[in-house]
């Protein structure tokens, strides 16, 4: 799933990754990953905060990560049930 935010876009991918690039300047400015992170489909959603501060996608097992993209640390994983 790809996310165009502003001059950045956010990527999930199959590897278990998501990668942040600038697309001024054509590189990955950060990878984020999580022991417990996991994709097996094509449909996963990945989406920055609306000031850039935030990543966040879900997991396979119906958990989601929430990613700060100065740091690259993954700041919370909620895995209680949630809409």
């Amino acid at each position: 799933m790809i996310v165009l935010e502003k001059q950045q876009l956010l990527m999930c991918l199959r590897d278990d990754t998501l990668h942040l690039l600038d697309l001024r300047q054509n590189a990955v400015i950060r990878t984020f990953t999580h022991d417990q992170f996991q994709i097996n489909t094509d449909t996963n959603k990945a989406i920055l905060s609306p000031d850039g501060q935030y990543a966040c996608t879900g997991s396979q097992d119906g958990s989601v990560f929430i990613w700060n993209t100065d740091s690259g640390i993954c700041e919370k994983v909620l895995t209680q049930k949630h809409t």
